[in-house]
């Protein structure tokens, strides 16, 4: 076996347990808002942590490959004139539920607020990843940004293809749905909800990459459903837009 072929093995057994080993460290990070300095931390740590993931995938299969779908949309589904349309539109349809938040808020502030405050709630067991103060939602944009270009070539771009053309010789369909599950075991510290939620939006991810063709897109959308956060969470004019601090 080639040295690429093992750091491939590699990289994609680290990516099949990263998210297990760190989720007791995420959520002691993220169990309290203490102020920015432990945020900021935890999002430099994530933001590094993912780009030398993804720097070792490019390494190991170059950027072009891992930005393609590796098989035709047609070659994998069956009646493709019917079922590719309609996975098609079934994804379109989650990615667009998946935004309202950011779509809805556009409307004006009571959206924006009512949406903020369900946001808030179901992170409430970790709302210490969420940004309130300016330099935090600087640092989230990054954060958004690096995720939804290393995590679609990590997960989608990369794993995918391993699965199915690697030595386990996946049926695509399988690659994918094994791609995501671990996409979702990897967001492990947001709780049980979080990993099914996830790796739900890693499948539809995953579609729109193959449907496609190409990564691009799904990158774009994964950073700009993070990046909502952003706005939603934004302080409303003679507000300073922080939550209150939990207490230790």
């Amino acid at each position: 076996m080639s040295s690429h072929s093992l750091a491939a093995c590699a990289l994609a057994s680290g990516l099949a347990v990263i998210g297990l080993l760190s989720a007791p460290l995420e959520r002691r990070a993220y169990q309290s808002d203490r102020g920015p300095r432990r945020k900021l931390m935890a999002y430099g740590l994530t933001i590094a942590v993912l780009w030398i993931l993804t720097a070792a995938a490019i390494w190991i299969r170059g950027w072009g490959p891992l930005i393609q779908s590796p098989i035709a949309p047609t070659a994998w589904l069956p009646a493709a004139t019917i079922t590719v349309p309609a996975i098609g539109a079934v994804t379109a349809g989650y990615l667009l539920v998946a935004l309202l938040p950011l779509l809805q808020s556009l409307r004006g502030p009571p959206w924006r607020t009512a949406y903020a405050a369900a946001m808030r709630q179901a992170f409430s067991s970790i709302p210490g990843i969420l940004p309130n103060v300016g330099v935090e939602r600087a640092t989230f944009l990054l954060l958004s940004i690096s995720a939804g270009i290393c995590e679609e070539i990590l997960f989608r771009g990369f794993l995918i293809r391993l699965l199915h053309d690697g030595a386990l010789a996946l049926p695509l369909a399988a690659a994918l749905a094994t791609s995501s599950l671990i996409f979702g075991l990897g967001h492990t510290y947001q709780g049980f909800k979080g990993v099914v939620g996830t790796a739900i939006g890693g499948l539809f991810l995953g579609l729109l990459f193959l449907l496609g063709g190409n990564l691009i897109p799904a990158m774009v959308l994964h950073a700009l459903l993070d990046m909502q956060v952003v706005f939603v969470l934004r302080p409303t004019p003679g507000t300073d837009g922080a939550a209150p601090l939990a207490a230790d």
